[in-house]
């Protein structure tokens, strides 16, 4: 359960369809910015606990 909600979380936020190998994903996370992950991660919170206030 925990990795099909995790596999939907990466499809509906990323686009991600199937889950990368380790190596592939490595690469990929070394491409990306790492500002605009975090606001995405904190999007996620505020969507998920709404505990957060809107930056």
């Amino acid at each position: 359960m925990y990795a099909t909600n995790r596999v939907s979380l990466l499809s509906e936020k990323f686009g991600i369809t199937a889950i990368p190998s380790k190596p592939t994903f490595s690469r990929i996370l070394n491409m990306i910015d790492g500002e605009k992950v975090g606001v995405v991660i904190l999007e996620i919170m505020r969507e998920n606990f709404e505990l957060l206030e809107p930056v």
